[in-house]
């Protein structure tokens, strides 16, 4: 039997702890539109062996690792590549603090997308209604027109997803391409 350290047992039981309150939320959760994942409320000893073979073998190595896995996260969202970051060249402090930055930087990328792909809807409304006026006889020509301006093909394959990335705009408009079946 392996026999494991005063700091492992305490990892286990932060583990079971943060692992039942989250099994909590997911019992008391009555929206079936909102899908938790469930997670073992006990941690199997195999576990702290993975943990271990990582470096990790106390509550500090697991909140900073778990820093470590949110500032890649939010970094790659704020920037398109992951944040690489040491967790042994930084306090708790320090790495919680580089959290937060990536969080509101992740935050501000979202909400500039945001803002990009509703002035990219606004922007190709303008340019149907635009076509219109210089001799469409309706939307569905108009896209149809646009398309070949652009040297775009239909999105037959993919049911306007395509085309929605292709003018930068939510695919939940994807629904305007099918109607003007061009998808």
């Amino acid at each position: 039997m392996t026999k494991y350290t005063k700091d492992q047992l305490e990892l286990k039981s932060y583990i079971e702890k943060l692992n039942k309150k989250h099994m909590d939320k997911v019992r008391a959760n009555t929206d079936p539109n909102i899908m938790y994942c469930t997670v073992p409320e006990v941690v199997p000893f195999s576990e702290l062996d993975k943990f271990a073979e990582n470096g990790i073998v106390s509550v500090l190595d697991y909140k900073k690792d778990q820093c470590v896995m949110y500032i890649s996260e939010f970094g790659k969202s704020a920037t398109g590549s992951r944040v690489r970051i040491d967790p042994n060249e930084h306090t708790l402090e320090e790495l919680e603090e580089m959290e937060k930055y990536w969080i509101e930087q992740s935050n501000i990328a979202q909400e500039e997308e945001y803002n990009r792909k509703a002035q990219n809807v606004s922007n190709l409304a303008k340019r149907i209604k635009e076509t219109c006026k210089l001799g469409a006889k309706d939307y569905r020509t108009a896209i149809k027109w646009i398309l070949e301006a652009d040297e775009l093909e239909e999105d037959k394959s993919y049911q306007g997803d395509q085309l929605c990335w292709e003018f930068d705009i939510p695919f939940k408009h994807k629904k305007l391409f099918q109607l003007a079946r061009v998808a």
